[in-house]
């Protein structure tokens, strides 16, 4: 009885104990994002090679690396200033963590439904106005464009007090802001194009 009950105690106490988790290196690269790796290999001139989280090999360009992060808490940084005009290892580490930051927390449903407006409005508005359906996708297009070169508005940057001032850190989280905003646009606009054309062939049976 008392096996059974020690049993049972332990059974239920598994769940509760706090989760093992193994340290691991991490690469952060020249994109703003972040590589979870083991058993990395640094020999070669060129590549690194390093084991994937889903124990798969891999390999990547040391030229699209910028730091590696060991999980003993030191790091290498493989990108070197060559000279005075290039960022310092600190600026670049501001203007990458901008990025990164950007990546995770900027967002913008305008965008998205803007493309998607413009998207599904195009093809129902170019029959009755005499607009040739092949001129139709320069309406889109032309809203990317726009889109593209329009200001960032930095009421919608999620920014910490500690990094608002930092122009390298902003600038980096605005590049990235940038392109997220285009690939939603992009987004928004390749669906709103899909819905726009079959509710057109269904109205104007082109």
């Amino acid at each position: 009885m008392k096996k059974i009950l020690t049993a049972l105690v332990i059974v239920l106490l598994v769940p509760c104990l706090p989760k093992i988790s193994i340290a691991q290196d991490t690469l952060y690269l020249f994109t703003g994002d972040k590589v979870i790796a083991n058993k990395i290999n640094t020999s070669d001139s060129i590549y690194l090679s390093y084991t994937s989280a889903k124990n798969k090999l891999k390999q990547i360009s040391k030229s699209d690396i910028f730091e590696i992060m060991y999980a003993n808490g030191s790091q290498t940084y493989l990108y070197a200033p060559e000279n005075e005009l290039e960022f310092t290892i600190n600026e670049m580490h501001m203007y990458l963590k901008g990025k990164t930051d950007a990546n995770q927390n900027y967002k913008n449903k305008a965008a998205f439904y803007g493309g998607l407006s413009v998207g599904i409005i195009s093809p129902l508005v170019c029959p009755p106005l005499g607009i040739s359906s092949t001129l139709m996708p320069l309406i889109p297009a032309g809203f990317l464009v726009i889109n593209g070169l329009s200001e960032m508005n930095e009421q919608k940057f999620v920014i910490t007090d500690q990094f608002k001032d930092n122009k390298h850190y902003k600038l980096g989280y605005t590049e990235m802001a940038k392109k997220k905003r285009f690939n939603t646009t992009l987004k928004g606009t390749g669906i709103g194009l899909a819905l726009g054309i079959t509710a057109a062939l269904l109205i104007f049976e082109l």
